[in-house]
């Protein structure tokens, strides 16, 4: 369900984005597809049986979107796939079993690679990913979410609509009324695919 709506609102984003950029509902709905796949990571870690796969699949899936990424939004930026292994592998350094002063210091690593490398949504991204999956308490959540919205739009100068964001924790709970799940083959290819047809559209007409 969660996954439904967040690939929902990130094709209205885009579509926003690309052909009606000043119809600015558009990009509002879309700033809660990436919390909600920020969540959608950190389940995933929690249900998977095989965070090795799952990790090597969003590694490769973030491989074949970049072309296209870089075609449509004409951006040096990594997509926002990208972010979301790094937001994995954070969680797995996480759960090992290290030393804490050697998870901390991966951890400062691989978020500044995050920012170093304009990796989409960067710091913020990653730090959203560990508080989807350490914050069960609601309140704790939106506390959690709401701080890390506002210090993100600080730190990477975000237009002030990024604050639209914290209301995806609103739909989350959903996630326990209406859980189902889409098919792996519509939740992998989804992403390059809408790309590629995004930049057909766009260069064709």
């Amino acid at each position: 369900m969660i996954k439904l709506i967040a690939i929902f609102t990130m094709l209205i984003d885009h579509i926003g984005y690309i052909f009606f950029p000043d119809v600015m509902i558009l990009r509002m709905i879309g700033r809660l597809s990436f919390p909600l796949f920020a969540y959608g990571i950190a389940i995933g870690m929690k249900r998977t049986k095989d965070v090795k796969k799952y990790g090597f699949r969003l590694l490769i899936l973030a491989l074949i979107s970049q072309l296209p990424y870089q075609l449509v939004f004409g951006t040096r930026y990594f997509n926002v796939l990208f972010t979301l292994f790094i937001g994995l592998f954070s969680l797995i350094i996480l759960k090992a079993n290290i030393k804490i002063s050697i998870k901390i210091s991966i951890i400062v690593g691989l978020t500044l690679i995050s920012d170093l490398l304009n990796f989409e949504y960067g710091i913020y991204g990653v730090l959203l990913i560990i508080c989807f999956y350490f914050c069960d308490n609601n309140i704790k959540l939106v506390s959690s979410v709401t701080i890390l919205t506002l210090v993100g739009v600080i730190i990477y100068n975000y237009p002030m609509i990024q604050l639209f964001s914290i209301l995806a924790v609103l739909i989350i709970p959903l996630q326990k009324k209406f859980d189902f799940k889409i098919s792996k083959i519509v939740s992998y290819l989804f992403y390059p695919s809408h790309l590629i047809l995004l930049w057909f559209i766009e260069y064709k007409f």
